[in-house]
Parts: C-alpha cells; structure tokens; sequence
C-alpha cells in the first residue's frame, strides 16, 4: 500500500482523487481490511471505506453488491478461531457489511432475498464468532462482537425484514449473550447488543407474545443454572454479560424518546426479567 497516496485522500477530506478508478482502489483497501496493520486496516481501508459508502456515495448499486460478494466469505474465514489475526477480516468485514446495510436504509438498493441472505449469514457470524477481544496491544482494534452487533442492528431496520425474521435476529442475540464464556463484557458489547432490540421495538411490528417467549429465555437461564457451589468462571461471566445486557436495554428502552407501543407494553415485563439478576 502506497501510504503516501492514502494519506492524500485522508487529508483531502476522503474525497476519490481525479481520474482515479474507483473500483481498483475500492479493491485495494479491501484487501487491507483483514490487515494486522491498525494503520492499514483502521487509518485507511476503514476509515476511507466508510466515507466513501456512507459519505459520497461512490458506488452504484451493483458496486455495492460485488462488494457484499466479497465480503461475505471473509465473516467465515477461520470462524470459530481465538486469539489470531483472522478476527481482524471477520470483523472489518462485518463492519464494512453494516455501512453497506446504513446505505440500503437510505437508497433501498437490495432486493428481499438478498436481505434475508445477509441475515442469515450475520446471524450465523454472530452466533459463532468467538474471538471477544476488543483491542489488541500492537494491533488495534478487533471489536468483533460490537461489529457484528452493528451489521445486524442496520439489517432490521431494513422493511424487508417482516416480523418473523426481526425475532429471527432477536433470539441469535439472547443465544450469544447466553452462550457460556469466560471473559465479560468491557467494551460496549451489552450496550451495543441492546441497540439491536431497541432497533426492533422500534419498528413496532413484532408480536408482543414473541417478545414475552423472547425475554422468557432469560428467566429460563437463570433457573436452569444456580450459583455453582464453587467458583466457576464461566457461570460468573455469562451471568454477568446477561445481566449487564438487560440492564443496557431496559436502560435504553425508558430513555427512547418516544415509546413505540410493543415497547410501551414490554417494558414492565422486561423489568421484571431485570429484578432477579440485580437482587
């Protein structure tokens, strides 16, 4: 990477440079999104990426869709691994997926079955990522989950999204928060796991029966699994990421502005699931 060209572009307000090809320089960072590099990776591919997506909008429709094409296969290279570099293209993936998605809430480009593609696979991505470091000494930022996080809350705002996909995405997100693990939430992942609900509670069209079956999980997790005896990290982590998730939603859903009325309704319920991990 000509470092020299980028910081050009950085220092030009991100704006594409005359007579360049988008295309070939669109392909150039994308290849440094999985860089162990933060200057590469954060610094330039990212941050120019995103400007360009979400900023100028550069690219046409059908550029944005060769973009998703790659992109995609990068959120299951060596998925399920820890503590390599791999994360860093699972992640950025992720990332540059959920600009692409912010895109879509604003010019409505993709079709119906290319949105339920992209949920099915953030879902997926979600579900079985399990590098949860945030930032790496020497490497920056992983973010993994909080990336994750943010593809799927731009997806449900998508109205291709009917109601049974929006609980689709709700309950991967209760089935991450309860998967056992032994490191807690340090890096905004409980809050930015919340947005994903309240994303949903504002579309106002899920069922509130789905969402008392959804926070019923909760309850059964609790119930199913007493304090050990002696001390077990992973039911102390796990418990403490559930009850910091629910604290970050109810926080959020009594500070939304206007109380959409499936929130209105969920609200005591969701406090009443809150009580008993706080007592």
């Amino acid at each position: 990477m000509d470092v020299a060209f980028w910081q050009k572009i950085v220092d030009s307000y991100y704006q594409l440079p005359p007579d360049s090809n988008l295309i070939d320089l669109t392909s150039e960072l994308m290849q440094h999104l999985g860089a162990s590099d933060p200057l590469l990776r954060d610094t330039y591919a990212y941050n120019i990426l995103s400007r360009w997506i979400t900023l100028y909008d550069y690219h046409t429709p059908d550029e944005l869709r060769q973009m998703i094409d790659w992109l995609l296969p990068r959120l299951q290279h060596n998925l399920g691994s820890v503590d390599d570099d791999s994360v860093f293209e699972r992640s950025y993936a992720a990332l540059i997926l959920s600009l692409i998605a912010y895109r879509d809430t604003r010019t409505s480009f993709l079709e119906t079955e290319e949105m339920h593609e992209l949920m099915r696979i953030g879902c997926e991505y979600l579900l079985y990522e399990a590098d949860s470091r945030a930032y790496v000494p020497g490497k920056g930022w992983a973010n993994a989950y909080t990336h994750a996080a943010d593809f799927l809350r731009f997806l449900v705002y998508s109205p291709l999204l009917a109601p049974n996909e929006q609980m689709i995405v709700l309950n991967t997100v209760a089935k991450k928060v309860m998967t056992p693990v032994e490191t807690v939430y340090l890096h905004d992942e409980d809050d930015r796991f919340a947005r994903i609900v309240v994303a949903v509670l504002r579309r106002d069209e899920v069922m509130m029966t789905d969402l008392i079956s959804w926070q019923k999980q909760f309850v059964t997790w609790r119930q199913e699994h007493p304090k050990p005896e002696s001390y077990e990290l992973s039911y102390h982590a796990t418990h403490q990421n559930i009850k910091m998730f629910l604290r970050a939603l109810l926080s959020q859903v009594e500070l939304m502005e206007y109380l959409p009325q499936v929130a209105h309704e969920f609200l005591p319920s969701l406090l009443e699931t809150v009580r008993p991990f706080t007592l």
